[in-house]
């Protein structure tokens, strides 16, 4: 496997050794670019990232490793830059596009492939490596899996459970969605989600978030205001049960309010791409609280105007929130960008824009989130040819890692927030990001908490 090409920022390239993230530089900085060496025309490298800790998992789900968009995923560290490996499916085919989800869990990674045929055309699978060794230790597929379900279209996982979104599954009708829960590394099927009241063409599961044992689950053409408004739901995982319906105060054509959804404490965090409240599909993210099921803020850029699709991807870390814009206009129609957010105040941290930004690489389509690493994929980049794709790094941190909260001090405020997370499995607690939550975490949180800022 071959290094991937990563072009380090200045400001970093002399201080990359990785100890519970990537070494700061200033809030809002790029700090690496990356193209592995393998990735090549059309692949889409960077369509969906994970990160935990070091590590991220960012997919290519139009790779023709195993013939046309069969798709592949591809590990790097990102420490070194060195890309650790590139995974394809045993059973890899033309059109399956393995990649088009991904996540992180426990020592395992979850790979869809929403187009497999193995219960009927596109039907869709969820593949399962085991990250240490590489090594492919099972293949999912839904129990009650039919033609065009999309099973593996999203993925989720936390606390020994995997969740994967079917959009196009018709338990309430045609398209309404399902969301299919499984035990990890097991792969035996424990459950399927649907919404209470899930009609056709819901896309029910088309964006999922797992965090302890809630779920954010997104149905964003569901015609609650009008024609795909959208809505999210909450679940009680283990109880199979149905816990919150959130919605907007107000929404309307196309909002596509539940298109992106992440969870980080508290809060259910919930992009909305359509809303144009500062211009058509000027997009917009909204908090919710997730005990009372209330709206707390409804975030949009300083800078906001029509065509940008804010909110189009989301991803959530403690009291930060990154949202992807990619059709933003930054340098030429549809170059994109990304922001960040405090969650507690509401107020834009920074916008993230790449330095060779170009036409069409719509950046921002898929972000990933981790302590003080900020990660955007550019699928359409050309680097390695015409929509091959890439990945950046940015500072996402302008203060101090431990003070979780984000009100300035470390305290024993901070201290809970990581004790609920590390109890509750949530990624939050995963301290040394090694993709497990164990004592190893908790010692390294106690002792950065007590060293302080």
């Amino acid at each position: 496997m071959r290094c991937a090409a990563v072009d380090w920022s200045p400001v970093v390239a002399a201080c990359l050794a990785f100890s519970g993230g990537i070494a700061r530089a200033d809030l809002g900085d790029e700090l690496a670019k990356i193209v592995p060496g393998e990735v090549g025309e059309l692949d889409r490298f960077g369509s969906s990232v994970a990160v935990v800790g070091s590590i991220a998992l960012i997919g290519a789900p139009l790779d023709d490793e195993h013939g046309e968009d069969s798709g592949s995923a591809y590990v790097v560290d990102l420490g070194t830059g060195e890309a650790l490996g590139k995974w394809t499916p045993s059973d890899g085919a033309a059109g399956d596009r393995f990649g088009v989800s991904v996540a992180m869990s426990g020592g395992y990674a979850f790979i869809g492939a929403e187009l497999d045929d193995d219960r009927g055309v596109d039907s869709g699978s969820v593949y399962i490596f085991e990250m240490a060794s590489g090594r492919q230790v099972a293949k999912l597929v839904a129990g009650d899996g039919a033609k065009d379900d999309r099973f593996g279209g999203a993925v989720a996982a936390a606390g020994g459970r995997l969740l994967v979104g079917a959009r196009h599954d018709g338990d309430h009708g045609e398209w309404s969605g399902s969301v299919y829960v499984f035990e990890v590394p097991s792969g035996v099927q424990i459950g399927k989600l649907l919404a209470d009241d899930g009609l056709p063409d819901d896309n029910f599961g088309y964006s999922i978030a797992l965090q302890g044992s809630l779920a954010l689950i997104g149905a964003p053409l569901t015609n609650l205001y009008d024609t795909d408004s959208g809505v999210a739901y909450l679940f009680d995982v283990p109880a199979m049960r149905q816990v919150a319906k959130l919605v907007p105060p107000s929404g309307g054509l196309s909002d596509n309010f539940g298109l992106s959804v992440a969870l980080s404490g508290t809060t259910a965090v919930i992009g909305t791409p359509g809303d144009s409240q500062h211009g058509t599909r000027s997009g917009a993210v909204y908090l919710f609280d997730t005990g009372s099921g209330q709206q707390v803020a409804k975030l949009t850029g300083a800078d906001a105007s029509g065509g940008r699709d804010l909110g189009h991807a989301v991803s959530a870390y403690g009291s930060t929130v990154l949202a992807g814009a990619y059709r933003d206009n930054v340098f030429n129609p549809y170059s994109g960008s990304a922001y960040l957010f405090d969650i507690a105040s509401g107020a834009q941290l920074a916008k993230l824009t790449p330095h060779d930004g170009a036409y069409q690489d719509n950046f921002g389509e898929a972000v990933g989130l981790w302590g003080s690493v900020a990660m955007v994929g550019a699928y359409r980049d050309d680097d390695a040819g015409q929509d091959s794709g890439s990945v950046y790094l940015f500072d996402a941190s302008d203060g101090c890692r431990v003070d979780l909260d984000g009100d300035g001090d470390v305290d024993t405020s901070d201290f809970l927030v990581f004790l609920n997370a590390w109890a509750g499995g949530w990624s939050l607690g995963d301290w040394d990001g090694d993709a497990r939550t164990d004592t190893r975490d908790f010692v390294a949180f106690l002792n950065a908490w007590v060293a302080g800022c």
